[in-house]
């Protein structure tokens, strides 16, 4: 046996870092599992680049300086961006009728979300059971009537549910009153959520690697009822009219008196502007005057020995010729216009 050992050749595995390793490595199996997998993240890169584009575009509207409504150029990192938008949308009142702040139509939105959520399950739930457990006259075709319903689209029954809502009259008490008791589930939902979150942080756990002290969480508990006093306290003096006449209305005159100041040094920079163009302009015509007058005199002299009417539309028309190929805008050289006024006056007066 040892012999036949000793007489076995000596054979090494090729290392995947060799060149024929790494061909043995790489078989077509392989290779296609490796382009596959490449070609499916390329994919996934663009889907995500395609699905959050309009994102970024919506956050880069939302924090351009220009308060613009809809994309005009293609800029996700507008200049000077701040957020200023969020603080009027969350401070400033919606006045088109009645002032209406952002947090009062948060409110209304969760209360017209989840209480048609709430209504919708306690009611299909109770018709579900029903449905199930009992036999009674007409199962089949109530079963058959929500079936149709479901088929039925959503925007086919708005209208009817907006012309049925809108011919109930229901008095304002009863109107506000739901939206207040929604208004204190909600606040006893969310107290009673972090009661028993930090009910169960106090209680030693051996399974939870973070087990705060009670002391610790006792801070944590006062520090947020007191950020909550605090944001309650601002909000309600935000909203009250002392805010109004002690803070907003001085900074809403002294906004308007900048602004004013603003549009008169911006008219006064502009009016300076325009005389220095309107000097700068006369001094162009007073130079231009010059150099024509200039040009008018040594032409006359040129014109002077000449009595012959041909000898003299011959030199204008020379003149008019040689002037018209030396200007770089025949239209607008004062030159040519003389010469050609010369001609019209030659050919209207004569010589005299």
């Amino acid at each position: 046996m040892a012999q036949r050992t000793a007489s076995l050749p000596n054979v090494r595995a090729e290392s995947p870092s060799s060149p024929s390793g790494l061909l043995a490595y790489f078989t077509p199996k392989r290779r296609g599992i490796i382009l596959r997998q490449i070609f499916l993240q390329l994919f996934l890169l663009l889907m995500v680049a395609i699905v959050l584009f309009p994102v970024l575009w919506i956050v880069s509207m939302a924090t351009d300086p220009r308060g613009i409504t809809r994309p005009t150029d293609l800029t996700l990192i507008p200049e000077n961006a701040n957020l200023d938008a969020f603080t009027r949308i969350l401070r400033d009142p919606f006045s088109n009728v009645l002032p209406l702040y952002f947090g009062d139509m948060i409110m209304n939105s969760l209360f017209i979300a989840l209480g048609t959520s709430l209504f919708t399950v306690v009611l299909g739930s109770s018709a579900a059971y029903a449905f199930s457990r009992f036999r009674f006259i007409g199962r089949q075709t109530g079963m058959l009537g929500f079936i149709i319903l479901l088929l039925l689209p959503t925007t086919g029954v708005v209208i009817p549910l907006y012309v049925i809502f809108s011919s109930v009259q229901v008095n304002v008490v009863l109107v506000q009153f739901p939206v207040a008791f929604f208004q204190a589930a909600l606040v006893a939902a969310v107290i009673f959520m972090i009661y028993s979150l930090i009910r169960s942080f106090a209680r030693h756990d051996p399974d939870r690697w973070f087990n705060p002290g009670p002391v610790m969480m006792t801070g944590v508990a006062a520090l947020l009822t007191l950020g909550a006093i605090i944001l309650t306290f601002y909000v309600m003096f935000d909203r009250s009219p002392l805010n109004a006449a002690a803070f907003e209305r001085p900074i809403s005159t002294l906004r308007a008196d900048l602004d004013n100041a603003q549009d008169d040094y911006n008219q006064r920079v502009g009016s300076v502007a325009t005389r220095e163009a309107t000097a700068v302009r006369a001094e162009d015509r007073a130079a231009a005057g010059a150099e024509i007058a200039a040009y008018l005199t040594e032409f006359q002299a040129r014109v002077a020995p000449l009595s012959d009417e041909s000898a003299i539309r011959a030199l204008l028309t020379d003149e008019l010729d040689t002037l018209t190929r030396a200007s770089v805008d025949p239209e607008d050289d004062a030159r040519i216009e003389a010469v050609t006024s010369l001609l019209a006056t030659l050919d209207a007066d004569g010589v005299a």
